[in-house]
């Protein structure tokens, strides 16, 4: 098992590398160096505001306004089992970047917290990832998000077994992927299962109710009072040496305008065009 931070300081990005990152949300990778997103004010599907704290473009992951090989390395967390098309959204990452990684919940995570927006179930197996169409029974309602949210030690353990509750995938020239036969994931006839209230009742139980709690809520209230971009700036500090930081907000937004393209042709868009273009 391993925590998240471990497996982002380990992902194959070299310091001068430029690093483009989808779907960003409220909590960006601290190694982008440009975000791109698709929603401004709309936090349906998000756990908190888009924060906008380097050069951002607001764009569909099925078309992306970039030229090709704009990138060396494209981060994709939690975006891929949103998304209408995977199969375009692949093309897009593979046409405008070198190499990159894509983080998703697997299907432990999606039984447990359950979110009926998801639109795709994601596996991986010994050539890449393997999607279907969410069919999973949203069994346990917002009880596994609350106990995180509440309970110290299953908080803890979500942490430290981030690659045990999601998909953790790290491509180079083009992602692998497939999506699964029918009656590929069907569960036997046999198969006996745990009712949500067989799990409260054993997560409920000592030693698990309440402890900690004291010291989780001074944390939480603590970490609120924190302002956002004070947050970020102490993420981007810590940012471990073996990836780099990120490049300087000036080099990045020179290195956006020179990539830019319309997201139809892909074709360079020129700066002083007006919005309408011929395609």
């Amino acid at each position: 098992m391993a925590d998240r931070n471990t497996i982002l300081n380990n992902l194959n990005i070299d310091p001068k590398d430029w690093v483009l990152e989808i779907g960003g949300g409220p909590t960006p990778f601290s190694r982008s160096d440009i975000l791109a997103d698709r929603f401004v004010d709309d936090n349906t599907h998000r756990s908190a505001p888009l924060v906008v704290d380097r050069p951002t473009v607001i764009c569909d992951a099925h078309a992306l306004p970039f030229l090709d090989n704009s990138f060396d390395y494209v981060f994709c967390s939690q975006i891929l089992e949103h998304l209408e098309n995977p199969k375009l959204f692949f093309d897009e990452i593979a046409r405008v970047g070198k190499k990159g990684y894509i983080e998703t919940p697997n299907e432990i995570r999606e039984r447990l917290f359950g979110w009926p927006f998801h639109k795709w179930i994601v596996d991986t197996d010994k050539d890449g990832l393997v999607l279907r169409k969410n069919d999973v029974e949203q069994a346990f309602g917002v009880f596994f998000h609350r106990l995180q949210w509440e309970n110290y030690e299953f908080s803890r353990f979500c942490s430290t077994a981030h690659d045990l509750l999601n998909v953790c995938y790290e491509w180079h020239g083009k992602p692998s992927f497939r999506f699964a036969k029918e009656g590929e994931y069907e569960l036997p006839d046999e198969k006996v299962s745990i009712s949500a209230n067989d799990v409260i009742d054993i997560v409920m139980s000592c030693p698990y109710k309440n402890k900690f709690s004291d010291r989780f809520e001074s944390l939480k209230k603590l970490k609120r009072l924190v302002p956002t971009r004070l947050k970020n700036s102490l993420k981007q500090s810590f940012a471990t040496s073996a990836i780099g930081g990120r490049h300087s907000e000036n080099s990045s937004s020179k290195h956006l305008f020179a990539v830019l393209a319309c997201p139809i042709c892909k074709v360079k868009r020129n700066m002083s065009m007006k919005m309408r273009h011929a395609c």
